[in-house]
């Protein structure tokens, strides 16, 4: 009864879509209860018109603070990231410290109409029309609610050379048949696999072009995938893609991005090179690898999360690092920690769905699984046809009292991290050359322990380095007005040195978004 207590805390339904979000509503009231240190403000619209909104939490002027932002809400299955958000800006505007020092923006439903889908419909997009059987078609032959349960699920039928066979250990979950064989035992029956619903347009195949749409975490231009079902029509085409991308691009402050969602790699640190390594924005870089191991070193110390393999598929979080040019910190919101078990089962087979299902049968919680009842379907090559199956959108759904000590350790996390920061140190040195000729070196350090940006960044238009602006009157011989450092890893320094001729005073700025400024005027005597 949780499980469903939770989905509905989540949404509230209005036809096949569903209205503004409870979390939606409570984000404004949250935000209206903490005026000062909360604002509430509308990006967009999606194509239904569904506010895309980011909370601010912050004291001040939060555009000028270095910041974090956390996106969740990416896609139907993280559902649930949507209320830890907002649970983690509750417990985020409780600390006082963290309001004056820094700025954490929360977009917590980065793709609303995606998370309204009719649940189990098997796919996570919105409703955009797309050809996905390329038939000049679209959304011809969506899933169908068969049996009026009011969800989609699954449909299996016997078949000799089916690719699928029950669990060994549990017939609730379906697996590859060859792993089945490769225990020893044969499987006695062998199954087809389908969506729920009919052949709508009469071409042989089910649910081949379903309602919609583009995947929120399939828009984005890094390794995008031309004409693949879920992409939209070219990178960024969707309004909510549109609005996060330029909501980022206009926070020059933000230092890093955690995102709430599938692709995990605080859980599971990145390999140094990701995708096809063909692609020249494919590989981290040596000094990158580096500071994403320690963050997600510390990520599974700071939370207790385990770990959890990234999913291949690139998404969002790789388009923050490799074109955004910020850190990209990935989690999966929550998962279960599993107690060893002695089952004698092959790694293959005890895969996350068996482990969670068992997880949640161990602690008597129910199961999102609908039993298998026959149903006779059209066309299909089966004499009997059966109906129900794991409800895959709601599997990872955590009970609802578990999220507010959830979002507690992310925020402890995100208090480490900012805690990392980087830090500058300037030592200034004026040295008379001559009679009115003057030396000014600068030697700029960071103190902190992150670097001040990211080494793919380094020649990024949008990467925000740190700068040194000199002012003066005087005539300025060796030098530039306006200097862009390199990166400065943990520990390092960079010299600059100036040669002015004059008596007027000199002013420096070493400054970026991410570490404030350090400044001083010097007078030449």
């Amino acid at each position: 009864m949780r499980i469903v207590v939770f989905v509905l805390l989540l949404l509230g339904r209005v036809g096949d879509l569903w209205a503004q979000s409870s979390v939606s509503q409570s984000s404004l009231a949250f935000s209206r209860g903490h005026a000062g240190k909360v604002a509430y403000t509308e990006l967009g619209k999606t194509r239904e018109g569904v506010p895309v909104y980011v909370l601010t939490l912050g004291t001040g002027n939060a555009d000028d603070k270095p910041a974090v932002c956390v996106v969740a809400g990416t896609r139907q299955d993280y559902a649930y990231t949507a209320s830890l958000a907002l649970e983690l800006a509750k417990s985020w505007v409780q600390d006082e410290a963290l309001l004056s020092r820094y700025t954490l923006y929360i977009i917590p439903e980065a793709s609303p109409d995606e998370l309204s889908r009719k649940a189990g419909t098997h796919q996570s997009r919105n409703t955009t029309p797309f050809d996905e059987d390329l038939d000049a078609r679209t959304d011809e032959d969506p899933a169908d609610d068969l049996n009026g349960d009011g969800r989609i699920t699954y449909m299996r039928y016997a078949d000799p050379a089916g690719p699928w066979a029950e669990h060994p250990a549990d017939p609730r979950i379906l697996v590859p048949w060859q792993q089945v064989l490769e225990t020893g035992t044969v499987p006695v029956i062998r199954y087809q696999l389908l969506p729920e619903g009919r052949d709508n347009d009469g071409d042989g195949r089910y649910n081949e072009d379903g309602v919609g749409g583009t995947a929120f975490e399939q828009n984005w231009p890094w390794n995008y995938q031309w004409f693949a079902p879920g992409s939209g029509s070219h990178p960024v085409s969707e309004p909510e893609t549109r609005a996060v991308a330029d909501f980022l691009f206009a926070r020059k402050n933000i230092y890093a991005v955690l995102v709430l969602g599938p692709h995990s790699n605080l859980t599971e640190a990145w390999k140094e090179t990701l995708g096809d390594p063909k692609l020249p924005q494919s590989k981290l870089g040596a000094a990158d690898f580096k500071t994403y191991q320690l963050l997600a070193q510390q990520f599974g110390k700071r939370t207790g999360i385990p770990h959890v393999a990234a999913e291949e598929r690139p998404g969002f979080l790789h388009w923050v690092h490799f074109h955004y040019g910020r850190w990209a910190l990935g989690s999966p919101g929550w998962r279960p920690a599993y107690p060893a078990r002695n089952d004698g089962l092959t790694n293959t087979l005890r895969s996350p769905e068996y482990q969670y299902v068992q997880w949640r049968d161990s602690l008597h919680l129910p199961v999102p699984f609908d039993p298998w009842k026959p149903f006779k379907v059209g066309k299909l090559p089966a004499a009997e046809v059966e109906i129900g199956g794991l409800r895959v959108m709601e599997l990872w759904a955590p009970p609802a009292d578990t999220l507010p000590a959830v979002a507690g350790r992310h925020k402890e996390y995100l208090r480490w991290v900012a805690g990392m920061f980087p830090t500058l140190d300037v030592k200034p040195e004026l040295t008379q050359l001559d009679k009115d000729l003057w030396q000014l070196t600068l030697k700029v350090s960071n103190i902190g322990a992150l670097p001040t940006h990211t080494e793919w960044g380094a020649n990024h238009p949008y990467t925000q380095a740190v700068v040194c602006e000199l002012e003066t009157g005087n005539t300025l011989v060796a030098g530039l007005r306006l200097t862009k450092l390199p990166v400065l890893a943990p520990g390092a320094q960079h010299t600059l040195k100036f040669v002015l001729k004059g008596t007027a005073p000199v002013s420096y700025k070493v400054h970026s978004p991410h570490t404030g400024a350090q400044m001083l005027t010097l007078p030449l005597k």
